[in-house]
């Protein structure tokens, strides 16, 4: 808050509350996690939860989120079956089911180790918070959802930043300065321009903090573990 002050000079400033300026930091922050979210993708800032599905039911999305990680889910990003196989875990990646075919959803149970073997398909479904499965499992099972976390909002007088977010806090510097020139109806236009640099240096940054290849293939083009895997689940070379 106080580096905000005094990019735009306002340190004894008693016009604007500190409440105030931490709306505007939070709105800023907000608006950055959109731009690394939406236009970059960065998975730096997903949060990773798993529960345990009772047979025949679903899961809510931001009750496992809240008691896992302890956000509130901002975004799904991917939904995953857990097999236990010997003394490890094994993840396979869901595919939505589309939403012509939400209306036709089998209610008939199908244990999913079987459904694997068989057709390698499964799928889920988000209805609001809940997320439905197709085939219903027909004993419990072990999910986990790979979600983006609403911002984490700032306290008036807090220090603390998210750590993902710590590279780009100048950004939130410039824009809570741009808003309280705004206010004041003086010239934004020296942190406008700023502001637009700053965001093609995170454009350009962000990105390549992983330099891992971006597919991973299967080249056996299948799972000894639970059988042929098919194109649903993982896609072949």
């Amino acid at each position: 808050m106080t580096r905000a002050k005094r990019r735009v000079n306002r340190v004894n400033n008693t016009a604007h509350s500190d409440a105030e300026w931490a709306d505007h930091i939070n709105d800023a922050g907000k608006e950055l996690w959109d731009f690394l979210n939406f236009e970059l993708g960065d998975p730096w800032l997903a949060a990773y939860d798993a529960t345990t599905v009772a047979a025949g039911g679903n899961i809510d999305l931001a009750a496992i989120a809240l008691a896992g990680s302890g956000t509130v889910p901002y975004k799904l990003l991917e939904v995953q079956a857990l097999f236990t196989v010997g003394s490890g875990v094994h993840a396979v990646t869901l595919r939505r089911l589309q939403r012509a075919f939400l209306p036709l959803l089998d209610t008939n149970t199908q244990t999913w180790t079987e459904a694997m073997a068989r057709s390698g398909r499964l799928r889920y479904a988000l209805s609001g918070w809940n997320i439905d499965f197709q085939p219903p499992p027909a004993s419990s099972v072990s999910v986990a959802v790979l979600h983006i976390p609403t911002f984490p909002e700032m306290t008036t007088g807090a220090a603390t930043l998210l750590q993902a977010l710590e590279p780009w806090s100048e950004f939130l510097v410039i824009e809570a300065g741009r808003r309280i020139l705004e206010k004041e109806m003086r010239d934004t236009s020296g942190l406008e321009r700023d502001k637009a640099a700053m965001l093609e240096r995170i454009r350009l940054a962000a990105l390549p903090r992983d330099y891992q290849a971006d597919q991973v293939q299967d080249v056996y083009g299948h799972t000894p573990w639970l059988g042929t895997l098919d194109d649903e689940v993982l896609p072949r070379p």
